[in-house]
């Protein structure tokens, strides 16, 4: 999914699953760029029921 934020902002969101293994299933990965042109990233596990911190991309939120 794509969507505008309301500030001039845009992100870009996913969620794991289909053939993503049980332990990442559920996740919610977005990458946000700000108006002003920076980006970063946030990981959601809100369903995955075998998270673990390992798991996140460096530099990315959980």
């Amino acid at each position: 999914m794509v969507s505008l934020d309301g500030s001039g902002g845009i992100v870009l969101m996913v969620t794991l699953g289909g053939r993503a293994s049980s332990d990442l299933a559920g996740t919610r990965a977005s990458l946000i760029r700000s108006a002003e042109g920076g980006w970063h990233c946030l990981i959601e596990p809100i369903a995955a029921s075998g998270w673990k911190d390992v798991y996140s991309p460096e530099g990315c939120r959980s």
